[in-house]
């Protein structure tokens, strides 16, 4: 042991600074929170930092981060925090870029799926209090359709003025039919429903007019029904 600078190395060749006992190939440790820093070209510092409760890795100074593997930069943390994958120039909060593989995977790892459960989905949720207050306000999501895992749909939900945050407003059914205001594929269902295999559009509603066209600028032909 080196009393002067407080460093060990023991029989193994590991390396301790401010452990006797380090149990890796270099260990630092301190009393409140141990921090490796390195200075580069221009005052750039990065710092690894075990504290009490957090781990950081990051650099104290106003530079990016990169994260490399086989010897190239493969994602990056720019000064304002946007987070690039594919692109160390990311002008958004998370940017994906590749050729055909900007792509976002979401995976249930479930093997027994039930009927109507979610397989994944994207959230969008606001912080004002005001209006419905704070809390998810829409979102896209694929559920399962039924309990083997056969058949899937996908949703769209919203937020208006009344009492309920995020509720459906569009459903993809596991047969491609789109539904617009309904959740099942019914004739006497309020709402629109385009079946576009069979190509049939079926439009309900109770109490008034089912289906209103309007021509604009000219007179002329408002429908054309052939046979």
């Amino acid at each position: 042991r080196d009393a002067a600078s407080g460093i060990d190395i023991d029989s193994s060749g590991n390396v301790g600074i401010g452990t006797s006992s380090p149990d890796s190939l270099l260990e630092v440790s301190g009393a409140d929170e141990s921090q490796i820093k390195m200075t580069g070209a221009s005052g750039v510092e990065a710092v690894m930092r075990a504290s009490a409760n957090t781990v950081t890795l990051g650099s104290n100074t106003s530079h990016d981060l990169y994260l490399r593997t086989g010897n190239s930069a493969r994602m990056a943390i720019d000064t304002s925090g946007n987070i690039g994958v594919g692109t160390l120039s990311p002008d958004t909060l998370l940017h994906l870029a590749g050729t055909d593989t900007a792509i976002i995977r979401l995976e249930n790892n479930d093997t027994t799926l039930g009927a109507n459960q979610i397989i994944g989905g994207l959230e969008f949720e606001k912080r004002d209090g005001s209006g419905q207050g704070v809390g998810v306000i829409g979102g896209m999501r694929m559920y399962s359709n039924d309990s083997v895992g056969s058949s899937f749909y996908l949703t769209l939900s919203t937020t208006d003025g009344g009492v309920s945050n995020d509720i459906e407003r569009v459903r993809v059914d596991a047969s491609g039919n789109l539904l617009v205001g309904k959740t099942s594929s019914a004739t006497n269902t309020v709402g629109v429903e385009l079946d576009g295999a069979n190509g049939v559009g079926v439009f309900t509603r109770d109490g008034n007019a089912a289906i209103e066209v309007n021509r604009k600028t000219s007179d002329g032909t408002i429908i054309n029904l052939r046979k």
